[in-house]
């Protein structure tokens, strides 16, 4: 396995991890930030799979 095929995931997670203690600390709605940062991960998730598809 290449270390490409993980770097996302674990590039991602402490991004997520750190908006949602934001969130906590400002006092937010948990579950529309949960429900943005869902939404954003997938489109990350394919933007990066179609970059490297056209770049590579």
């Amino acid at each position: 396995m290449r270390i490409g095929n993980t770097s996302l995931p674990i590039g991602l997670a402490p991004c997520i991890a750190m908006v949602l203690i934001w969130i906590d600390l400002a006092r937010g709605d948990r579950e529309a930030a949960a429900m943005l940062l869902a939404i954003n991960s997938i489109i990350q998730v394919l933007a990066y799979a179609l970059l490297g598809g056209f770049y590579l």
